[in-house]
């Protein structure tokens, strides 16, 4: 029989010789004979040798003699007896293990592994197992668990016999993934040490364990993908990323791009010695790069083939992959200021980065298996970049659709399938294989029984789609159900996956299916109908799904939602098939074969079935479905700004709606535009255009003009057909704002872009007729400058008193690489105290450090202020204007450069500029060569020869200004006089890579340059800076009275109901349930335009919120004049994100219309990664004090905790807080519900100016 063969080992008797009769024993006469069948791998290469185990667990008593016989079955009723079986047992086999041999087929796909055992002739037990053969696991099957911690201990874990081995067998998954189990991403692929904790889920990992973990899944015949995206992470990524600014992305600025907390990264920098991550430190902290170069890319896969070497990994799972703004990220700029496609198709650009990538990876390595992840639809990841999406599929590539159809309009079970089906489809006919995620992760909010997982089952494997994700037997979360789905897929995966399946484009002509006679609009075949070419047959396979009704989601997927069995389901073949199978994985037999025959009359069918219809010859003409194949043809090019003006392509903003497509147009900008379809529409309105993404800016702070493009088929209506959202505000488009239908028509919204801000713009769509959306078009009308915002008085300090004293302390404001200027070093040399505060990087909006000095007083409390590497917009107007005032008043600023300051931190424009000594320019960074990497001094500062620089800004000193340091083409180092003060601008940077002890930071040479800098700026007599004047009291809580600041008792207007004093404050409800009532109001106008609130709070509830999910208003008063409010408050989003806010909604100064002004610190450690997370934060408890201080001027918002600051946030133009003349509600909001708090020392200062 060729080379399958079997043969039996009895391990338990190792001295056994022949064959033994089994001796009689007394059993119970209702008992049955079991058999359990275990192979050892789950996947087998063709022809390999394998080991099944075979326990067998005694039933009634025999008559004969017990023998055991085996055989494989493979396709549809292949089966092959294997050798030497059917020999008697041993008189003591049962309860112990029996091993047979066998040799795998010499064929693909899934094969059974049975065991029959017999009581003489008479069958008396069956087991199998389920195995598959071939090379292509991401195809053979699914995805087994992923993920988790691999320290030193686990590798018990993944002994044979082990607890991950043992789970894996039995889950019978393919292939692994170690998530998230290296350092960073791109770079840190072969880890440093032994043992870290990883940048991204800050996973506790191991060599030993990762090894253990993936040998064990070879010896089971799975692969193991490392895990990898497109953002290197963390304090591995960001010290890499320092080395190699030309591979950096960049914003409008001219800043690197990044979404990460400077203090954080300083942090991590220990976690491979403490293994021990903060719990508040986010778990993935990334930077953005640019993969049209290159050399990048190459680094990159020389990284994953370096893990491949170190651990055996097989392959890689892209998270986000590398291409042009990755799969959801913003597309940015160069180093030099450009788009990162040069004017070419971003779509073609991208595509031959994931050419070059695989080309590169698999000459180095054949096998080495690609999978990438394409988010939560195609359209927003696949339908931008068709080309590049083709490539990705090609040769086997896995695509993940993460999510799966869980939220939105896909959460619906027919939507959701419908989208399912053709993302599958498009993936499949592009040579690749297609993954949908199984909903274990989303277990919090949607259901898990037999019911929703089955249909996740079912509507993925129907469409050729393979599960991702699933959880191990044991997980609490694991159901049986998924063991059941996961074998039948296994054992029929060239049924569901194989690459010649292609759907047929008329299913009805080879097939008819009805539901007691009727069609039934639940009864799903037509969609699931492929054909298969096989050697001289082919298949026609028609999956019968019983679905959901239309109306079900996944949120209501619950047991009583289950549809009710299909009676007396009809089959009728348009032709007769040679042999007709039928399936079903819940049926006690998998597979039935009905012969030849006309029709099938199915009793019920309950979820799924599939019917397999085989004939002679072949299926080439019988036509098949595809989905169109869009080209982009160059017509998403991105171009550069070209004077102000940014073409922004249609592709930068596809949510992937399922009423959207992409249409060539060539009456458009660029050619192509998104087509809008009303008859697809589900809902009232469909959110169609949404971008860009992760893209702040694409402009620079200013006067904007954002342009709307589009145009309609009929405009014979007043009906809305847009909405749009923005920086301009909502808008409103109706059909008959269209001049004429057919045309396009532009609407220009103009406005004003504050700095840090996106222009991120929303679509949505109402229906009604057909219509088709242009590119987007910025137009920058004006920049804005700092000193635009201010009057001319605030900026003039000609009369303020100028620093006397030096209070030996320093402050420095800690951009990325920071510590390679040395500063901490020198002022403890020169006897510095030195404060610090961080910067925050983010691709949404800027975050202002909150430790930074906030006011002059602050500032001046200080000898030097240095910036180091840091962004404009870590600052805003309000700083900068304090920082120039700080100068100009006696004090020092240094300024260090990097790929976030200068040029590359959009300093133009601003007061910060105007106190640099050199002039800049935007995306000033150029990398030195040869001679000019060499420092050299000047007149005024001597320096070390020997010292280099990699990248440095281009620039020229101004007027007047002196250079300190120099290279033999460019100023290193400038300073001059600024009014009383000085700035320093040090335009070299810590980037680059340079011969040991060459740097300039590593000069004794400069730690020199610094002690003089530091001394200079320290040089004034020692002494203390007067600190400001306190704002006058106006209501101050005196007992349980209120006075003003001339002991004069002030009457409430209201003092009622829940409102009670307290031994140890005011109660507002503090010890009562529920919602209490009550009131305190104080009279109105002690809300000034500068002032503070100052009170100690008690909570009376639990900081889980679990008894309290609302606002909770402390102090508020409203402004007659246009209606907005004043509150300081406890902010609940959801029991995770809640935060201390003080928020002012009102006009500010020179505009009419109110908007939101705000800060807010988090009270309890919010999810790392959630909105709060970025936050400072306090952990507040029910019963324990805090005493809370929120300070405002039309420029800023500060709130301090038992004096120490945990918020602020700057606002120019200035808020007008004029108006907010209304009484002040204390504890409780206007319709009496009180916030349960206990508050004492109450005290509202202010003054008007």
């Amino acid at each position: 029989m060729n080379s399958q063969f079997c043969t039996l080992r009895f391990a338990c008797l190792s001295c056994l010789l022949g064959v033994l009769l089994l001796v009689d024993h007394t059993i119970a006469s209702a008992a049955k004979w079991q058999l359990d069948v275990r192979v050892d791998k789950v996947v087998y290469q063709s022809g390999e040798a394998g080991v099944a185990t075979v326990m067998i667990e005694q039933g009634d008593k025999l008559r004969g003699k017990l023998r055991l016989k085996s055989h494989f079955k493979y396709g549809m009723k292949q089966r092959v007896d294997l050798s030497e079986s059917g020999k008697e047992l041993a008189a003591d086999a049962a309860d112990k293990p029996i091993t047979l041999k066998f040799t795998a087929p010499k064929r693909e796909w899934g094969c059974a592994f049975v065991v029959r055992l017999f009581d003489g002739d008479k069958l008396i037990a069956e087991g199998r197992d389920i195995f598959a053969v071939g090379t292509d696991h991401f195809r053979l099957g699914q995805q087994s668990n992923h993920g988790g911690q691999l320290s030193k201990s686990t590798v018990g874990l993944f002994k044979p016999g082990g607890f991950w081995p043992k789970k894996w067998l039995d889950m019978k998954g393919t292939w692994s993934e170690i998530f998230a189990g290296l350092p960073s991403e791109v770079c840190g692929l072969v880890p440093e040490h032994d043992e870290w904790i990883t940048m991204q889920a800050k996973y506790r990992m191991s060599k030993v364990a990762i090894r253990a973990h993936i040998e064990a899944a070879h010896r089971l015949g799975m692969k193991v993908m490392m895990y990898n995206n497109a953002t290197p992470s963390g304090w591995v990524g960001t010290s890499w990323g320092r080395k190699h600014p030309q591979w950096l992305s960049y914003d409008a600025s001219g800043a690197m791009r990044g979404n990460l907390r400077v203090r954080d990264i300083e942090a991590q920098k220990q976690w491979h010695v403490t293994l021990k991550p903060e719990p508040e430190i986010s778990a993935y902290e990334p930077i953005y790069l640019n993969f049209t170069k290159p050399k990048l890319v190459e680094f990159g896969c020389d990284q994953m083939l370096g893990a491949c070497q170190e651990f055996g990994y097989d392959g890689v799972r892209f998270d986000g992959h590398w291409i042009i703004g990755d799969v959801a990220g913003g597309i940015g700029f160069d180093v030099e200021g450009r788009r990162p496609n040069r004017g070419e198709s971003a779509d073609a650009v991208s595509r031959g980065i994931l050419q070059q990538m695989k080309d590169y990876c698999r000459q180095r390595k054949p096998d080495f298996a690609i999978g990438y992840n394409y988010g939560d639809n195609y359209e927003r990841g696949g339908a931008r970049n068709p080309e590049a999406y083709r490539t990705a599929c090609a040769d086997g590539g896995m695509i993940l659709w993460e999510g799966a159809a869980f939220g939105g309009l896909y959460s619906n079970w027919h939507l959701g399938a419908h989208k399912l089906r053709r993302n599958a489809l498009r993936v499949h006919q592009s040579g690749g294989v297609h993954y949908g995620q199984v909903h274990m992760n989303y277990m919090d909010h949607l259901p898990c029984n037999d019911f929703s997982l089955r249909y996740y089952y079912i509507t993925n494997f129907a469409c050729t789609s393979h599960i991702y994700s699933g959880l191990y037997p044991g997980h609490p979360n694991y159901r049986d159900i998924q063991s059941l789905y996961y074998r039948f897929a296994l054992r029929y995966g060239e049924l569901l996956y194989d690459k010649k399946l292609q759907p047929l484009k008329r299913p009805a002509d080879y097939l008819d299916v009805t539901a007691d006679g009727k069609q039934h609009a639940d009864l799903w075949w037509k969609l699931y109908t492929y054909k298969r070419q096989l050697n001289g047959r082919y298949q026609i396979i028609t999956h019968l799904v019983n679905m959901p009704a239309d109306d079900v989601t996944k949120e209501t997927s619950t047991l009583d939602k289950q549809p009710a069995p299909l009676n007396n389901v009809q089959v009728r073949f348009a032709g007769r098939p040679q042999r007709v199978f039928v399936l079903d994985p819940e049926a006690d037999s998998w597979i039935k074969q009905h012969g030849s025959v006309d029709s099938l009359m199915i009793p019920e069918l309950k979820s799924w079935k599939i019917v397999v219809q085989e004939f002679p010859g072949s299926c080439e003409d019988l036509p098949v479905e595809s989905v169109g194949q869009l080209s982009l043809r160059g017509l998403d090019r991105i171009p550069d700004p070209v004077d102000g003006r940014v073409v922004l392509p249609i592709t930068l903003f596809a949510t992937g709606d399922h009423c959207t497509s992409f249409s060539p147009d060539r009456n458009a900008l660029l050619g192509m535009t998104t087509r809008c379809e009303p008859f697809a529409l589900v809902k009232p309105k469909h959110l169609v255009m949404s971008g860009p993404g992760q893209s702040r800016p694409d402009v620079l702070p200013g006067r904007i003009r954002t342009i709307f493009r589009a145009k309609v088929a009929d405009n014979g209506t007043s009906a809305p057909i847009f909405s749009l959202q923005g920086r301009f505000g909502k808008k409103t488009i109706k059909q008959n704002d269209f001049k004429e239908p057919g045309d396009f028509q532009e609407f220009a919204f103009e406005h004003d872009l504050k700095e840090g801000e996106s222009n991120l713009i929303r679509v949505e769509f109402h229906g009604g007729v057909h219509a088709w959306i242009d590119a987007i078009v910025l137009e920058q009308l004006s920049l804005a400058k700092d000193r635009d915002l201010f009057a001319a008085q605030s900026l003039d300090v000609s009369k303020a008193p100028i620093r006397k004293n030096s209070t030996k302390r320093i402050h420095v404001l800690r951009g990325l690489w920071h510590d390679f200027f040395k500063l901490d070093e020198a002022a403890k040399r020169t006897g510095l105290e030195v404060s610090s505060s961080w910067e925050n990087l983010s691709t949404d909006h800027a975050r202002l450090p909150v430790d930074f000095p906030i006011t002059i007083d602050e500032l001046l409390a200080h000898d030097m202020v240095a910036l180091l590497n840091v962004s404009s917009d870590s600052l805003k107007p309000v700083r900068r204007k304090n920082l120039r005032e700080y100068v100009m008043r006696g004090g020092t600023l240094f300024v260090g450069g990097g790929p976030r300051a200068f040029g590359h931190g959009g300093y133009g424009n601003t007061l910060l500029e105007e106190m640099l000594p050199v002039q800049i320019t935007p995306f000033d960074l150029r990398e030195a060569n040869g001679d000019t990497q060499q420092l050299q001094g000047t007149r005024h500062l001597s320096f070390d020869s020997a010292a280099r620089v990699a990248w440095y800004h281009q620039c020229k000193p101004k007027a007047g200004a002196e250079v300190l340091l120099r290279t033999n083409t460019e100023p290193l180092l400038t300073r001059w006089k600024v009014g009383q003060g000085t700035v320093y601008a040090f335009t070299a940077t810590p980037c680059g890579e340079l011969p040991k002890d060459t740097a300039w930071w590593e000069s004794k040479a400069w730690n020199a340059a610094l002690d003089q800098i530091l001394s200079e700026a320290s040089s004034l007599p020692k002494g203390n800076e007067q600190s400001a004047a306190t704002l006058p009291i106006l209501a101050k809580l005196d007992g349980f009275n209120f006075i003003d600041g001339n002991q004069r008792t002030i009457e409430p207007l209201a003092f009622e109901g829940g409102v009670v004093p307290m031994s140890k404050g005011l109660s507002f409800g503090f010890d009562k349930p529920g919602v209490p009532k009550g009131k305190l109001v104080l009279p109105p106008g002690l809300i000034k335009p500068n002032g503070s609130v100052e009170f100690t709070i008690t909570p009376g509830w639990e900081t889980d919120f679990a008894d309290l999910n609302r606002t909770i208003n402390l102090f508020s008063a409203t402004s007659k004049t246009h209606g907005g409010a004043f509150q300081i408050y406890v902010y609940v989003h959801s029991a995770n994100n809640y935060a201390l806010s003080v928020h002012a909604y009102t006009n500010e100064v020179g505009f009419k219309s109110p908007v939101g002004h705000g800060a807010m610190y988090a009270i309890k450690r919010a999810p790392v990664g959630s909105g709060n997370s970025s936050l400072k934060t306090s952990i507040w408890k029910k019963g324990q004090p805090k005493t809370v201080k929120v300070a405002w001027s039309p420029s800023q918002l500060v709130i301090f905790e038992d004096g120490k600051r945990m918020a602020a946030s700057d606002y120019a133009p200035e808020m007008d807080l004029s108006s907010f003349t209304g009484p002040v509600h204390i504890g409780g909001d206007e319709s009496g519900r009180l916030s349960r708090v206990l508050l004492k020392g109450i005290e509202i200062r202010g003054r008007a100016e």
